[in-house]
């Protein structure tokens, strides 16, 4: 430029190199499981290259790694806006939603993936939340129809593939109508302790601590629920 000053193509070439750099740092901390600071430079390097959606690709990537799915689920769909046809966007929106409970919106993903990448590419995702929205639609269905002890195969067939919340208090729901009150005792109070605001998890519990002639803590764990969910 007549001034001296970098062009605009040389400025955006620079920020560029500096993203890199940010990512490459952001990749180290990840690889040592720092999850926190590998954060914030996928986040100043998303800053720098707005435009580049393999920097909001991996800062998911540390989002699902501290079970902030919701973070997860934001950060692939805005690569995702960017670049249709990211793969790795599409495997971790998946999962993101599984963890959240969120099968058939999963499975829905997975089939906009598919027409956007193709099949072959994603074929073990779809397999998986097919099955897991399979396995949680005849649990249901079984415990509806009274067979808890079906309906408990059913739900444990799933908790091998995640974790979600849903799917853990849909197994407590059915061992609870099995008598399994301890079992649905710990269950109820490892997903109070990941997610204080999980109201069914109270109300759970509180069955639970009912059948086991704990009233009060029964009691206590109602009006909590009815706090979280009026």
């Amino acid at each position: 430029t007549e001034d001296g000053g970098a062009s605009p193509r040389q400025q955006s070439a620079a920020r560029l190199q500096q993203a890199e750099q940010l990512k490459a740092a952001g990749n180290s901390k990840f690889e040592q499981r720092i999850y926190r600071d590998a954060f914030a430079l996928y986040s100043k390097a998303i800053n720098l290259a707005p435009e580049v959606p393999t920097y909001r690709l991996n800062r998911a990537a540390t989002s699902f790694m501290t079970a902030d799915y919701d973070s997860c689920i934001d950060d692939c769909a805005d690569a995702l806006r960017l670049d249709p046809a990211l793969v790795k966007a599409h495997k971790r929106l998946a999962k993101a939603l599984i963890e959240r409970g969120e099968l058939e919106k999963a499975a829905a993903a997975l089939d906009a993936g598919v027409a956007a990448c193709g099949g072959e590419v994603l074929a073990e995702e779809v397999r998986t939340a097919t099955q897991l929205c399979e396995w949680q639609r005849e649990g249901e269905l079984a415990l509806e129809q009274g067979n808890a002890t079906l309906a408990r195969t059913f739900f444990a067939n799933a908790l091998q593939k995640t974790s979600a919340v849903r799917c853990r208090l849909s197994l407590v729901r059915a061992e609870l109508a099995l008598g399994l009150c301890d079992r649905a005792l710990r269950t109820t109070r490892e997903v109070i302790k990941q997610d204080a605001n999980a109201s069914e998890a109270y109300v759970l519990r509180a069955l639970a601590l009912f059948y086991s002639a704990d009233l009060d803590q029964a009691h206590k764990h109602l009006k909590a629920a009815l706090r979280l969910d009026p």
